[in-house]
């Protein structure tokens, strides 16, 4: 039981992690672009990544929470599901208070412009076919 509580946790580390990589380590630009998957830096035109490094790192990530899911020994279907979610959920927030932040707009706002990024929701499909295929 504790195993299974100890992967939420985990598991907000590595997307906070990955999140962290993205900012970190800008290669130069390979093919077409994530747009706003970094919303801080929008203010300085350097929102987007390119989709192969945005790609590697999430799957990178994947790899690990679906590692931390096996060694708790959770199902793959609820795995996959849950992580997934959550990934969705924790980037949501990121994004959604960033884009506030930066866009001097109220949160309900922002938030809005959080559910249409393509960068929240394909790091949680990548984490959920990730974790389930581990």
């Amino acid at each position: 039981m504790l195993r299974k509580l100890a992967v939420a946790p985990a598991t907000l580390a590595i997307g906070l992690a990955t999140s962290g990589w993205l900012y970190f380590v800008r290669p130069t630009e390979l093919g077409p672009n994530v747009r706003e998957a970094l919303p801080l830096d929008e203010l300085a035109k350097h929102a987007s990544v390119s989709l192969p490094w945005f790609a590697s790192v999430w799957l990178a990530a994947a790899v690990l929470i679906g590692l931390a899911a096996r060694w708790a020994r959770i199902e793959r279907l609820t795995a996959a599901l849950l992580l997934a979610v959550g990934t969705w959920a924790l980037l949501y927030f990121l994004n959604g208070v960033s884009i506030a932040i930066t866009r001097q707009i109220p949160a309900r706002e922002a938030f809005h412009v959080a559910t249409r990024l393509e960068s929240v929701y394909v790091p949680a499909a990548i984490v959920g076919l990730g974790v389930a295929v581990r």
